[in-house]
């Protein structure tokens, strides 16, 4: 597919348009998920967590703004397919606090490891570079 523009002179030149990719679909749980989430984490940024689910900030935003409104979609996205967000129970939304709860506390944990085994690491590096310098 191409696109023409027109030049100043009156001529028109056809430039290449890239093809984009397809469309994704998201299943109304995964949005209401991401929408929990954005609600959840205060201390992080939209991009944040759009890169952590894998999608745009933009789209993120259009969920957000669309569950304030009480639709499941925003209302520029006139193509979506008109499902609205799960309404999750409590010992559900309570099963995955604690679920996630778990998952920061454990890589918590691991961070911490791997730092110590970093600073170990630079510590033994230090040691070999004087020895070397002998």
């Amino acid at each position: 597919m191409t696109n023409v523009h027109s030049i100043d002179d009156g001529q028109t030149s056809s430039t290449p348009r890239t093809p984009r990719a397809p469309r994704r679909k998201f299943t109304s749980e995964f949005k209401a998920e991401a929408v929990r989430l954005v609600h959840a984490s205060p201390d992080k940024s939209f991009t944040e967590i759009a890169e952590g689910l894998g999608i745009s900030p933009t789209s993120l935003g259009n969920w957000v703004r669309g569950k304030r409104m009480g639709s499941g979609t925003s209302t520029t996205d006139s193509h979506a397919n008109h499902d609205h967000f799960a309404v999750l129970d409590t010992s559900t939304v309570d099963a995955a606090d604690q679920f996630a709860q778990a998952l920061v506390d454990q890589l918590r944990a691991e961070n911490t490891a791997l730092q110590a085994e970093r600073d170990a690491l630079m510590r033994s590096l230090v040691l070999l570079s004087q020895d070397n310098a002998k």
